[in-house]
């Protein structure tokens, strides 16, 4: 899979879901299209305002799941 050469080899993580069939296995894609792109230029001051304003911080991602399926982090 490209996903695994590019990053070198699995996770330990990946390699123990791959092992123990009661758990998820992750399906990697094997190919994708990219359909349209962007792309932003911030400067310093644009992320020092971020950060005053309160749209950049700390609590960035802050409810994402794991990948285990834990809940979120704080």
């Amino acid at each position: 899979m490209f996903h695994e050469d590019l990053k070198g080899e699995s996770s330990k993580v990946t390699k123990e879901v791959r092992e123990d069939p009661k758990r998820y296995a992750f399906t990697r894609k094997s190919l994708f299209f990219i359909i349209t792109m962007h792309s932003y230029y911030f400067t310093r001051d644009d992320f020092e305002a971020g950060f005053e304003e309160d749209w950049l911080g700390n609590h960035f991602q802050g409810f994402a799941r794991q990948p285990s399926g834990s809940g979120v982090r704080t």
